[in-house]
């Protein structure tokens, strides 16, 4: 395929790397000469130095025989334009858009056409989804889903003290009490596709695939669900922490946030009504007490910095936080 790649920062760079190694023909454009000698230096691809949102430009870097093109800048504005631009030149071609903003939710999927717009991503929302999903499901090693969201599949170790060991996949339904199908099962390196008379064993990892509340189901009759989440505190009020808290909020789970920047909280405060909004420095020992760490359910450090996050999550796991995500 030819692909254009708009904004080489971390996003771009990955999506290069990728493309480039599976073969596609990838032509990258950023205002960054500097970056892009990088990616020309490492990568087999064509680089184009300038405004993505640029007619000029796209057509300098071929939109016109391009197949996709990926707006992946910071500006949610300037993948938006860049996609339009690049669909009135060229209409049979294919656009995906980093969609970041909250703001522009619904405003994106009423418009979607207008923008030209095959898909847009967002990674704060999918980051902000999986640790919903760890903080009220946890146990799974991996998840995936298909089927639209309806069906999932996920990885379990088998351990000497799980219902399931020495259990053949034939009376699997009556030793977990709920229907799933196990379709694959590894065991000392080795991929293994069951048949209905193969037994269990402790340290198989097994692939589980059913409709999201039999898996529910599954982990609390195997007593991996041993504490139900009741109140989380989070480090941090970015994107990320935002579209967690919100669903959260909707599983009935209180949300208390610690933000250090006064207008953040405030903006916090108005989109997350429900929410306890506490404005303060999140590395403050005295705050994160006062704010009931020890008595917290979950821990999620979700700073701008690494390193805070890292510490955050070592002082919650020392003072016996039930589960923390970093």
């Amino acid at each position: 395929m030819n692909i254009i790649i708009a904004g080489n920062g971390k996003v771009g760079s990955t999506l290069t790397r990728l493309l480039s190694t599976e073969g596609h023909d990838v032509t990258l454009i950023d205002k960054n000469t500097h970056v892009l000698e990088e990616s020309l230096e490492q990568y087999d691809v064509m680089a184009i130095s300038g405004n993505c949102v640029s007619m000029h430009i796209l057509l300098q870097a071929g939109v016109k025989e391009a197949d996709l093109l990926i707006a992946a800048t910071d500006a949610d504005e300037i993948n938006l334009l860049c996609c339009t631009t690049a669909h009135y030149l060229n209409p049979n071609l294919h656009t995906i858009a980093r969609i970041r903003d909250p703001e522009y939710s619904e405003q994106i999927y009423t418009m979607k056409d207008v923008f030209g717009l095959s898909m847009t991503i967002n990674p704060e929302k999918q980051a902000a989804q999986e640790i919903a999903y760890l903080l009220q499901y946890p146990g799974f090693l991996k998840r995936d889903t298909f089927a639209k969201g309806r069906m999932e599949i996920v990885e379990l170790r088998i351990d000497k003290t799980s219902k399931l060991c020495n259990v053949a996949l034939n009376n699997l339904v009556d030793a977990v009490n709920c229907k799933v199908l196990v379709c694959a099962v590894t065991r000392g390196g080795e991929c293994i596709m069951p048949s209905g008379n193969f037994v269990l064993r402790e340290g198989d990892k097994i692939f589980v695939t059913s409709e999201s509340n039999n898996l529910t189901r599954l982990l609390k009759n195997l007593g991996i669900i041993t504490r139900k989440v009741n109140r989380v505190l989070i480090c941090g009020g970015g994107r990320v922490s935002y579209y967690l808290s919100q669903l959260l909020l909707k599983s009935g789970i209180q949300v208390q946030i610690i933000e250090n920047n006064p207008e953040r909280c405030l903006m916090l405060a108005e989109q997350l009504p429900e929410a306890d909004i506490i404005q303060g420095d999140a590395s403050s020992q005295a705050l994160l007490e006062s704010e009931g760490l020890f008595s917290c359910d979950a821990l999620v450090s979700l700073t701008g910095l690494d390193e805070l996050n890292v510490i955050i999550a070592l002082y919650g796991s020392r003072h016996g936080v039930p589960q923390i995500i970093t």
